[in-house]
């Protein structure tokens, strides 16, 4: 019995041991884990840029409902060119329109009360006319609102134009970053920029700029209102109010 003490007390004196240093290399995992992990201060901070980010989310998305429900007279597509009401008008006003021209401005909101008065009789039509003394910011805009029509279709291309008339500082200074303007509709800033760092729409934009030329136009706004009844028309310049554009469409009939 004396003989086999010693053993019992080596092999007790051994499990202990290596009970011990199980438990030293389970704590040091433990903790190695631990320290990988983001600490609380950074857990909160991550937590606190992701509820921003939502936020700017849902900002965004509200902005540009209220936009395009301010543009629902628009078709929510249309294959030829930006438009304003009903496709199968009686009258269609082209406007000849530079974004960065302020007396376009002024004339956008009254157009667009003569459109959403005339019981789906007058639709209105962008032709892109950028100015040389406003461009490159015109014909840039020019781009871009061709852009988000490619990718978004007609009607969010008129909020985003509505969103420009509004928010440039005009002659020629323009927006300072147009894919990040996008960004706050909740557009995506990346094909705006994919786009205008491309040739696309220009073959568009220099076509309406030559119509206009060939019809004898050289300032902004203009427009070309057409009884698509009669084929008459008529060509009329500089600014004008609702009253004066409805008593041009009147001559016509």
């Amino acid at each position: 019995m004396s003989q086999r003490l010693p053993s019992i007390f080596l092999v007790s004196c051994l499990v202990l041991l290596g009970t011990q240093v199980f438990s030293v290399a389970y704590l040091s995992d433990r903790l190695a884990k631990l320290e990988s992990q983001p600490s609380i201060d950074d857990a909160v901070k991550a937590a606190v840029v992701q509820a921003q980010k939502d936020s700017d989310t849902r900002r965004s998305q509200l902005k540009l409902a209220d936009l395009r429900e301010s543009a629902k007279n628009a078709p929510e597509y249309n294959d030829e060119g930006l438009l304003y009401g009903h496709p199968d008008a009686r009258f269609s006003i082209s406007v000849f329109t530079d974004i960065e021209c302020p007396y376009c401005r002024q004339m956008h909101g009254e157009l667009k009360r003569v459109v959403e008065s005339s019981n789906g009789a007058v639709n209105w039509k962008i032709i892109h006319f950028p100015l040389g003394i406003h461009n490159p910011a015109a014909a840039i805009e020019a781009q871009a609102l061709e852009c988000v029509k490619e990718s978004y279709g007609n009607r969010t291309a008129w909020a985003f134009l509505d969103a420009m008339i509004e928010d440039t500082q005009g002659n020629g200074k323009g927006i300072d970053n147009l894919p990040d303007f996008g960004r706050e509709m909740g557009l995506s800033g990346s094909a705006i920029q994919n786009c205008l760092n491309s040739d696309a729409h220009k073959d568009t934009i220099n076509a309406g700029y030559q119509r206009g030329v060939n019809a004898g136009i050289t300032g902004t706004p203009a427009m070309i209102i057409n009884d698509n009844s009669t084929g008459r028309s008529s060509l009329v310049k500089q600014m004008q109010n609702a009253q004066t554009i409805v008593q041009e469409i009147q001559k016509l009939l």
